[in-house]
C-alpha cells in the first residue's frame, strides 16, 4: 500500500476519533467498549460500487486532510476548485470536517464555508492573538 493511502487511512480513522465523546474513550480505554472497522462491497456482481464509496471517501479525506493544512485561503480555495467537486461531494466533505450543512447550499456557499471553516477561522484566530504572518517575520527579524 502506498504511503500516501496509509497517511489517508490514518486521517480517517483519526477524524472518527475526534469526534468520540470523553465517556466514549474512557470506555474504550477501560475495556468496556471496543472499535470495529466494517468493510463491505455490494453483493451485486459486475459492480463496483463498493470500490467506488471507499475511493472517494479516501478521496474527500485526502482534500479534508489538505484543506485543514492549507496557509491562505486562495490555496484553499485553488485546492477546492482543482479537485472538481460536485454539491453532493462537497457536502460529504463538510461532514468528513465535521461542519454543519444545508440542502440548500449552492457550490459557491459551500466552497466559502469550507475555506472559512479551514483556513479562515485560523487566521482570524492568529490575527487576535496577534499571530499573523507579518508579525512573526516581523519578530524573526529583530
Amino acid at each position: 500500500m502506498a504511503r500516501s493511502a496509509e497517511r489517508t487511512l490514518i486521517d480517517l480513522v483519526a477524524t472518527f476519533l475526534k469526534k468520540l465523546t470523553d465517556s466514549d474513550i474512557k470506555a474504550l480505554l477501560d475495556g468496556r467498549a471496543r472499535l470495529a472497522v466494517d468493510y463491505t462491497v455490494p453483493s451485486k456482481e459486475g459492480t463496483d460500487l463498493g470500490n467506488a464509496d471507499t475511493d472517494v471517501a479516501i478521496r474527500l479525506a485526502k482534500i479534508a486532510s489538505t484543506l485543514q493544512s492549507a496557509l491562505s485561503r486562495d490555496e484553499a480555495s485553488d485546492i477546492l476548485s482543482s479537485s472538481n467537486l460536485r454539491a453532493a461531494d462537497l457536502r460529504k466533505l463538510m461532514r468528513i470536517l465535521d461542519l454543519p450543512v444545508s440542502r440548500t447550499d449552492t457550490v459557491d456557499k459551500l466552497h466559502y464555508k469550507l475555506i472559512d471553516s479551514t483556513v479562515g477561522f485560523k487566521l482570524r484566530s492568529d490575527a487576535v492573538r496577534g499571530n499573523s504572518e507579518r508579525n512573526r517575520i516581523q519578530a524573526n527579524d529583530d
